[in-house]
């Protein structure tokens, strides 16, 4: 116990804090192309996980989709809205705990520590996980409480209530990934999520189309994709050695009983930095709705291709926070600045980048999701004003990787709460 007390003053830290003489330099001979070619190592698998977690929703609606009926199209989108707005951002949001804590206690060589935060992050998923279930259990009356169809509200609930198992495992699942991450080791989990998307697209076509479940095949398909991540990612780490450091992996014990109120110091302020935006976006894709059938078309298809953007800087975010956090737990915060600034400049280039594309190619990404012509002139005339909130949403997600590595969470929520709390509510 007096190791993991000491290593709270590591928390303490001030980033911004001149470091030692000798750390300077020594961290001088790190130039800053090798930061950078850092930054992009670690970028790389963390943007092809969250592009092939995000893809397993979008395989869902193509299935569906192919099933010519409309309310069961609509009650899948607007089941993955309630999954996304209860579940999803909720677990995704509480792993902030461990940007910061898994991270820092690794750059420190406190690798027992690392396995007592993964176990209480587990445990802290379990325990949030039970009122989320009550909520979903409920999904059909909320759906029609939104003001929705009867039909599609079914088809919703069929959906959320088969998928209630997999999305326990894959609330545990994201965890031991940002645990990973944290460790600086991203591309196992990826190349998981690589196979078993290949998985997932086969049982969907054997589960929707083959033995016509439909919607409930689409649900049976996600549900097993999530547990065989679980699995694999769990028995590979388990039964290979050398896959993390020894004695940053084990079952529950003791340790993993205290220490809650620090992790959720952290977790809950993360969680509210990311649900508070998530959630923004949700709702404006339900008001959306309300201005017409064009309009809600349009969207649809501005923030699918917002999401498929996304997942670069969010996952350029992930890389950044296991530098940082790292950086600062070696005692070294001069590196760990210079990580953040590099990761600035790059997140500026790769924008320009796509905002130059999305621009250009904007007719074309629109004839991509339909032919309607008066949805194509609405996504058209929106995209620059589009690009213009995506540049500052991609440089936020690096502030807010950086945020979470130097344990700054409440900051953060306290900055998010007057900024998306008009959006959230109108």
């Amino acid at each position: 116990m007096s190791s993991e007390i000491n290593f709270e003053k590591v928390l303490d830290t001030k980033w911004s804090e001149k470091a030692p003489a000798h750390q300077e330099d020594s961290d001088s001979v790190i130039d800053n192309p090798t930061i950078l070619k850092s930054i992009v190592v670690t970028s790389i698998p963390s943007i092809a996980g969250l592009l092939f977690e995000f893809l397993v929703q979008v395989v869902n609606l193509i299935f569906v989709g192919n099933l010519n009926n409309p309310a069961a199209l609509g009650g899948v989108g607007l089941a993955n809205m309630l999954l996304n707005v209860v579940c999803f951002s909720i677990g995704m949001g509480l792993n902030g705990a461990i940007d910061t804590l898994v991270s820092q206690a690794y750059g420190n060589h406190k690798y027992y520590l690392c396995g007592c935060y993964l176990n209480r992050g587990r445990i802290i998923q379990a325990i949030f996980f039970i009122p989320e279930v009550i909520i979903l259990l409920f999904t059909k009356e909320i759906l029609i409480l939104l003001g929705q169809e009867e039909d599609a509200a079914n088809y919703g609930r069929t959906y959320v209530l088969i998928l209630l198992p997999g999305m326990f495992a894959m609330t545990q699942f994201e965890t031991v990934r940002r645990y990973l991450q944290g460790m600086e080791i991203f591309s196992l989990s990826m190349w998981i999520q690589c196979v078993t998307m290949v998985i997932h697209i086969v049982m969907c076509y054997l589960l929707v189309f083959t033995y016509e479940f439909g919607v409930a095949g689409a649900s049976i398909a996600t549900c097993i994709t999530f547990w065989l991540n679980l699995l694999i990612i769990t028995g590979y780490i388990t039964f290979r050695e050398g896959v993390v450091p020894e004695g940053s992996w084990f079952f529950f014990n003791n340790d993993s009983m205290k220490g809650w109120g620090t992790y959720l110091k952290y977790g809950i302020p993360a969680a509210c930095m990311l649900c508070l935006e998530w959630w923004s976006f949700e709702v404006l894709s339900l008001f959306a709705g309300f201005l017409g059938v064009n309009e809600l078309a349009a969207n649809v298809v501005l923030f699918n291709t917002l999401a498929v953007f996304f997942v670069i800087p969010n996952g350029t975010g992930y890389a950044i926070s296991a530098l940082v956090g790292n950086s600062l737990g070696e005692g070294n915060p001069a590196k760990a600045k210079r990580y953040y600034l590099i990761s600035i400049m790059w997140v500026v280039f790769l924008t320009a980048i796509i905002i130059v594309v999305m621009i250009v190619l904007r007719e074309d990404i629109a004839f991509i999701y339909t032919q309607e012509l008066n949805v194509v002139r609405l996504v058209v005339s929106t995209v620059p004003y589009f690009s213009l909130m995506m540049f500052f949403d991609n440089l936020k997600e690096v502030v807010s990787g950086t945020v979470r590595a130097i344990g700054y969470q409440k900051y953060g929520s306290w900055l998010a709460l007057p900024t998306y709390s008009p959006m959230c509510w109108g």
